[in-house]
């Protein structure tokens, strides 16, 4: 017998029966998750209620002990939310009740978490006569309006805070405080801020197990707040990171969130503090608090005058600080930041000391990537993004050691203490020493000074100094300062690679300076401006300036030639690479410029004072010398005009790099200013 396939498939009829069937299941799973996430979501609000219970009850607790809950039973009625049982009551809506005395006893700031204590709808119930706390309800999506009666009675039924009011989920806890466990806190916390390589909280003089410690942080300007649960790190210590500019990560924008709504601003004062509790679920206990610290949040510290703000200067983490790129600091107070026109530097600065632990870390951005600039080295980053009109000033202190070493890269911003500045900068009281900056000598576009890169807004600069330290004149600490220089693609200087306008006062570099297009002893290029009562000294070897014979055998030598410009077209200058409507008064340099003979046959020039110029600005004075079609070229007789037999009076030398010049003066005349200022009163430099 034959049995014939039928090949018609499923009717109609049977399809819609499928679709229909699985409608139904579909549903009824769809009904039985959504019943389960509402069970969840109460489950949370329940618990979340109950920690504001055991919260409350624990402050409620402290507040008994030190007479806070006594001051709050003495208010007058009208001052208190009272029931007709006796019992008080808070009703938080989302919105702070700074003026509830209730709320600030029952919830005050490290209470709890801020997210909880701020953020959602709560009620808190409690019998003050007692020091107990009766009933809690919480809702992250309900907005409590009054305590009415049904509130006011528990609303044990789960159903019925599930859809409560409609189709709101509720959380409730209440219970006699008494019946819960109780774990007494002994130890007293001890808050020790560390503001120097990183903003560091460290809290001292915990030893027992079980304990929630919150670190608790406000700022003073924006009121923010946040709690932050600390953890034990490897070595057993209570401590937080607020802030590292080493890593892209660790940065105060970053590590310090705010859970109040309202965001913490980079460069404000914080005031930090750090409670302690139980960590034993559903257990009551006192809460210890540690004494309160106030530091600046980026800085060493701060201070406000009419309005303007000036940072602290004390660590390179400090300095790198102004830089928006590093720390996020906005200088505009409508834009959420603060205004900082001035910084100050109050103690000295050493890039040797700036490390962590044993090791050095490149900086980085809160960005948290390097800008491919530095290649994970251990580099300052230049300092750049300022305010429109800024004053650093640096009381006499120095910055020393200070490391930009990319010459394997495409360093595109400008180097120096200060890179690429837009608007005006003022500079005073400073000294830069053993600064070594190195950029790619390929790349054109990058100019660098020890103390500014590039300007092209208002330059200021008085009483700033850049040159190497010789504590011992050995052979091997002569060959490790002649390799420090001030090396860009572009302009270079010994203060100042390249500003369109400048003032400079009561100034001076004794560095090796080398660039491509302009290369100065103190300036590489200045567009316009003044200069005054400055110098550049120079470096010789047994008295003498080194004439290389070709490019190569000249690095590094100790009294190679001090200002060098290296295109075939680039102008070296004793005192200034190029220079434009400049005026220069009372200003010397005893460095020596070079620019190779080929060079000079296409367009390449090097000169005493200005590469650019073979004129002395009248007043001033060069004793380098320079290379001219294949002859050294010495300054002319009239140095005779310049001589001063009134040194002879004073100590020999004391800042020359050059053994040679030990027991000998400086013989000619130095810059003559009424400014108390010791590199002015004698000559730092070879001659």
């Amino acid at each position: 017998m034959t049995h014939k396939k039928n090949k018609a498939g499923f009717t109609l009829a049977e399809l819609l029966l499928t679709v229909a069937i699985l409608i139904i299941l579909f549903g009824l799973g769809f009904v039985a998750v959504t019943a389960y996430i509402r069970d969840l979501r109460l489950n949370e609000m329940d618990w979340t209620a109950k920690e504001i219970f055991i919260a409350a009850q624990n402050q409620l607790s402290k507040a008994k002990e030190n007479g806070t809950l006594a001051e709050y039973n003495a208010l007058p009625n009208d001052k208190k939310d009272t029931l007709a049982n006796g019992r008080c009551y808070v009703v938080y809506k989302g919105t702070s009740l700074d003026s509830n005395p209730a709320w600030t006893m029952l919830m005050p700031f490290g209470a709890i978490d801020e997210t909880v204590r701020l953020g959602g709808s709560y009620i808190i119930e409690f019998d003050p006569k007692a020091a107990t706390v009766t009933q809690t309800y919480y809702s992250d999506n309900y907005p409590f309006g009054d305590y009415n009666t049904d509130l006011q009675a528990g609303i044990s039924d789960r159903g019925e805070r599930k859809h409560y009011d409609g189709n709101h989920i509720i959380g409730w806890y209440a219970g006699d405080a008494e019946s819960l466990p109780y774990d007494e806190v002994k130890d007293t916390p001890v808050l020790v801020v560390e503001n120097a390589a990183q903003l560091i909280a460290q809290v001292n003089g915990l030893t027992e197990s079980d304990r929630k410690v919150t670190l608790c942080v406000k700022g003073l300007t924006s009121e923010a707040t946040t709690t932050i649960v600390l953890t034990k790190d490897a070595l057993n210590n209570w401590k937080y990171i607020l802030d590292d500019i080493t890593t892209g990560s660790d940065h105060f924008v970053q590590k310090v969130v705010s859970k109040s709504g309202t965001a913490f601003i980079p460069g404000e004062d914080i005031e930090l503090f750090v409670t302690v509790m139980t960590s034993k679920a559903s257990t009551l206990s006192n809460v210890k608090e540690s004494n309160h610290v106030v530091t600046n949040s980026l800085f060493a510290s701060s201070e406000e005058s009419s309005g303007a703000v000036t940072a602290h200067i004390a660590n390179f983490r400090h300095l790198e600080n102004l830089d928006s790129n590093i720390s996020n600091i906005k200088y505009a107070p409508a834009d959420g930041g603060i205004n900082l026109t001035k910084a100050e530097q109050v103690e000295d600065l050493k890039w040797s000391e700036f490390k962590i632990g044993n090791t050095y870390y490149p900086i980085k951005p809160y960005t948290g990537t390097a800008g491919g600039m530095f290649n994970d080295m251990p580099n300052y980053y230049p300092v750049s993004n300022l305010p429109a009109s800024f004053t650093y000033e640096g009381n006499n202190r120095y910055i020393d050691g200070v490391t930009i070493d990319v010459s394997d890269t495409l360093f595109t911003p400008n180097a120096g203490l200060f890179g690429t500045v837009s608007g005006a900068l003022t500079v005073k009281d400073l000294e830069l020493r053993n600064f070594n900056i190195n950029l790619n000598q390929n790349f054109s576009a990058a100019n660098a000074g020890a103390l500014v890169g590039s300007s092209s807004g208002a330059l200021t600069i008085t009483n700033v100094i850049a040159y190497n330290t010789l504590p011992q004149k050995t052979a091997a600490a002569l060959a490790a300062e002649a390799q420090l220089e001030i090396r860009a693609g572009n302009c270079a200087g010994g203060l100042v690679g390249n500003a369109s306008s400048a003032t400079i006062t009561g100034s001076a570099a004794a560095v090796y300076v080398r660039g491509r297009t302009a290369a100065g002893g103190l300036i590489g290029n200045l567009g316009g401006g003044t200069v005054r009562n400055s110098y550049v000294g120079g470096h010789t070897t047994d008295g003498e300036f080194v004439f290389p014979p070709n490019t190569g055998a000249a690095d590094g030598l100790p009294g190679r030639p001090n200002v060098w410009a290296t295109s075939v077209d680039g102008h070296a200058g004793g005192f200034a690479g190029t220079a434009g409507t400049v005026s220069f008064t009372n200003c010397y340099t005893t460095a020596s410029a070079y620019v190779q003979s080929s060079a000079q046959a296409t367009g390449g020039t090097a000169n005493l004072f200005i590469g650019t110029s073979e004129d002395i600005p009248a007043g001033s004075y060069a004793a380098g010398w320079t290379y001219k079609n294949g002859k050294i070229v010495y300054p002319d007789l009239w140095m005779k005009d310049f001589v001063d037999n009134t040194q002879m009076l004073l100590q020999p030398s004391e800042y020359n790099y050059d053994p040679f010049w030990d027991n000998d003066y400086y013989p000619y005349r130095l810059v003559q200013t009424t400014d108390d200022v010791w590199f002015l009163k004698t000559h730092v430099g070879d001659w």
